[in-house]
């Protein structure tokens, strides 16, 4: 049987809680934290106008506070439970192999689209913020925080899929060259949403 590349793209409903989510969202909605803001971005032609940033998973920002070492933790946990499901799925593990060889969850991080940002068609690497080393992770994945804003939707595949999510739905996908992705432009409102890598 012939698989398509979107055989391997996996969307998680309730890939958090509502209210980890919640408490997420109104701990760092108006923190200094932010990176990349829009007054910071030059944008160009046509590099987009990517998201703000905090790295929520950091110590120099999870230190602060023991609120934000439970978020983390929670955030970590759930995103690894929801992750179990492509794992489980793709690595065949029923038949006691383990394709993917994933080590752990890297670059977490809180995400902020506001009007007019967006951000151009690329693959990923996970640069780390503190060694400056660059690496090619296994997955990679965004879940949607809210969905009161129009515009953001995340296009997979050249286009070929458009995933407009729901509040709290996952989506999980190759991070490979064969898996181009955007996220196009917000037209009204604020995208809040967290992207990773597994690797």
């Amino acid at each position: 049987m012939t698989k398509a590349l979107t055989d391997y793209v996996m969307v998680i409903d309730d890939a958090l809680p509502e209210r980890l989510t919640c408490t997420l969202l109104e701990e760092y909605l108006d923190s200094d934290e932010w990176m990349g803001t829009p007054e910071k971005l030059g944008g160009s032609p046509d590099g987009g106008y990517p998201a703000s940033v905090v790295l929520i998973t950091h110590p120099k920002v999870t230190n602060k506070s023991a609120l934000r070492q439970e978020i983390s933790r929670n955030v970590v946990k759930y995103l690894g439970n929801a992750f179990d499901k492509f794992h489980a799925k793709f690595s065949r593990r029923e038949q006691g192999l383990n394709f993917l060889h994933i080590e752990s969850l890297v670059g977490l991080r809180l995400l902020r689209y506001e009007t007019g940002q967006y951000m151009v068609n690329h693959t990923d690497k996970y640069p780390d913020s503190d060694s400056n080393q660059v690496s090619w992770p296994a997955v990679t994945f965004t879940v949607n925080l809210n969905d009161n804003f129009t515009g953001g939707e995340l296009k997979l595949l050249d286009g070929d899929i458009i995933f407009k999510a729901k509040a709290r739905q996952g989506i999980f996908f190759p991070s490979n060259f064969m898996y181009p992705h955007a996220v196009e432009k917000v037209t009204s409102g604020t995208r809040y949403a967290l992207a990773g890598w597994f690797r």
